[in-house]
């Protein structure tokens, strides 16, 4: 089945050529987990992932169609 990966900020490096999305074929039972270990995203480098619009935790278990947004925590001062 096929997800879009959308990744704000730096996240994006985690992507092929630091594109802002891409299209992941991925197999029957796949969790946010799963996806964040295949681009090698690391825990402290992610603030939140939506799917679809919604907060979702690691164990979701992504559909075909599904849209996952990958959101870099922001700093300031």
């Amino acid at each position: 089945m096929r997800v879009k990966v959308r990744a704000l900020g730096n996240l994006r490096l985690y992507l092929p050529d630091a594109a802002e999305s891409m299209v992941l074929e991925v197999g029957e039972g796949t969790t946010i987990d799963d996806l964040l270990q295949r681009l090698a995203v690391p825990d402290e480098g992610l603030w939140l992932v939506n799917v679809n619009g919604k907060k979702v935790k690691g164990d979701y278990l992504v559909e075909e169609g599904d849209e996952v947004l990958l959101v870099a925590p922001v700093g300031g001062g």
